[in-house]
């Protein structure tokens, strides 16, 4: 009985991790070193405020819109109910979307999405994929 308390004790005060890396690069764009510290810093993120801080990037979205891509991949893999922003990069379609979902949608209203892609898009669009990445991270963590 008290090793089975114990036990749970250990469990309550474990920090949140996810089930699924923060950081999912299939198109391949970072290097080891800047997927190694965006993943530390996603992590952090998330662990901090107990939310999914998650970045995706795909080299192509196949037959589906941004949208839909981004929302079935952030069900599947962090959990359609799961509090958490994920930024889905598609190389190919040169476009993004940003995923919120339930304590996300609070924290980054539809009004503010755009706000915040102003912010790391125009890194984006040079080619400066660390640094918009880590400058979405910023923005989650602000």
């Amino acid at each position: 009985m008290v090793l089975l308390s114990l036990l749970l004790c250990v469990l309550f005060i474990l920090p949140v991790s996810a089930a699924y890396p923060y950081l999912v690069d299939r198109a391949d764009i970072l290097t080891a070193n800047e997927e190694s510290a965006l993943l530390a810093e996603l992590t952090e993120i998330s662990t901090e405020y107990g939310v999914t801080v998650a970045v995706v990037t795909v080299d192509s979205l196949g037959n589906q819109s941004a949208k839909a891509y981004a929302n079935d991949f952030y069900d599947k893999n962090y959990g359609a109910t799961t509090d958490g922003v994920m930024l889905l990069l598609a190389m190919d379609e040169r476009e993004y979307y940003i995923v919120t979902e339930s304590f996300g949608r609070t924290a980054i209203p539809d009004g503010r999405i755009d706000y915040v892609a102003n912010r790391f898009v125009p890194d984006l669009s040079d080619g400066e994929y660390y640094e918009g990445f880590m400058t979405y991270a910023s923005i989650c963590a602000e």
